[in-house]
């Protein structure tokens, strides 16, 4: 009786078969042999990168998912709090993305009802159509979010709660609908207090931005360029002036002076900046500012480099630092000054300014996180000495 035998060939056959291939290969030509070695070691190890690849197909998305869940430490079946201060582009970026997670009780706070496409405000400066700039925080954000229109006026780290002072039309609308069953301002875990609404959280997103801190000698006789809310008169003003004063040389006012003149090439541009070059952020790169000192200068904008205007007088007229030259215009732009909005931030920064910050302390707090620059941050966007607030955008500094 003939016994037959298993045919499949075990990997000591393989490698076997496959010294003796490439001995007997080395007969015909060296092209043969490497042709035959490939091949051979092909089928070795080709189940082992199917089964690699597997792994890191199906196993990496879980383990993302549990490592985020795990960082968040969203591991327990109570929902975490999230609170979103801020309304503009890191902020309305995290909202929507958060939006989508069943897992998280998201507060998003915000002195306006829309998100504003800030480089496309100037168009509507001049007159330019600007539908397309503007977009209602709902409309991306859906109905799951809870939207509190306000400004966080104080922040308290230690309790993790912070303070909203409403809008005037925010707290109507609540006098309206008496509140609602989710507390204060319609949000679960907010508690009405003098003075604002506290609302608690397990993590905080800071998002407040920069404004530009307009002197209070100049008062409303210039444009805010940092809103749409403070140019709306503006496509009116410019059409019926022909003299016009932008302050500021960075890259809104660079932008608003291009804007203008090229929609009004007969009108009369003066831009003053308190720097020898325009765009002092992209300092770096001296063919980029001197391009666009060209550019308007071709045009014919006025540049007052290293200079300011400091004042205006009893005519109208703008004063500059020098005292010897004054600008008479119809209508007056201020890009400058541009700080982060920190006035949540602690207590003392109602009576004292950013510059004046106390020197770090051994303890973790707010203070130790500050810099007139804005707000310090490591390297995954952690506010240092942090481990539940992140920040992102403007209020952010660049030399932390």
């Amino acid at each position: 009786m003939t016994t037959t035998k298993d045919s499949s060939l075990t990997p000591l056959d393989v490698l076997l078969l496959t010294l003796f291939g490439c001995f007997s290969a080395v007969r015909f030509h060296p092209i043969a042999l490497l042709q035959h070695l490939f091949l051979s070691l092909f089928r070795l190890f080709a189940p082992v990168v199917f089964l690699f690849y597997r792994s890191v197909v199906f196993v990496t998305p879980l383990y993302a998912s549990w490592l985020v869940r795990y960082v968040l430490g969203r591991t327990t079946s109570t929902p975490s709090r999230v609170v979103i201060v801020g309304g503009g582009f890191a902020g309305s970026c995290v909202a929507s993305v958060l939006s989508l997670q069943s897992d998280i009780s998201l507060t998003y706070v915000d002195e306006g009802a829309r998100f504003q496409y800030t480089p496309s405000i100037l168009k509507g400066a001049v007159g330019e159509s600007n539908e397309r700039v503007v977009a209602d925080h709902r409309s991306y954000l859906g109905d799951s979010v809870r939207i509190v229109r306000g400004r966080m006026s104080r922040l308290d780290a230690e309790k993790k709660r912070l303070t909203i002072s409403l809008n005037a039309s925010a707290s109507k609308n609540r006098e309206a609908s008496g509140g609602g069953p989710r507390g204060a301002g319609g949000v679960e875990h907010a508690f009405e207090e003098e003075g604002g609404y506290t609302v608690d959280y397990d993590f905080l997103v800071l998002s407040t931005g920069s404004s530009y801190h307009v002197p209070k000698r100049l008062g409303s006789s210039v444009f805010h360029c940092d809103s749409m809310d403070g140019l709306q008169a503006s496509p009116e003003a410019l059409r019926a002036s022909s003299r016009i004063l932008i302050i500021g040389g960075g890259i809104t006012g660079v932008e608003l002076a291009a804007e203008i003149i090229t929609r009004f090439p007969s009108k009369e541009v003066t831009l003053v900046h308190g720097g020898d070059r325009l765009l002092p952020a992209h300092s770096d790169n001296p063919r980029v500012q001197q391009y666009v000192q060209s550019f308007l200068e071709q045009r014919g904008v006025k540049l007052l480099l290293n200079n300011r205007v400091v004042s205006r007088g009893a005519r109208g007229e703008y004063i500059l630092r020098d005292g010897e030259l004054c600008i008479y215009a119809d209508c007056a732009y201020f890009c400058a000054n541009s700080q982060p909005n920190l006035n949540f931030a602690h207590p003392f920064l109602s009576s004292q300014s950013p510059t004046s910050l106390p020197s770090p302390s051994p303890s973790p707090s707010l203070p130790r996180s500050l810099s007139p620059e804005g707000l310090l941050v490591e390297a995954d966007m952690r506010v240092r000495g942090f481990e539940d607030i992140f920040a992102g955008g403007d209020v952010v500094s660049l030399k932390g």
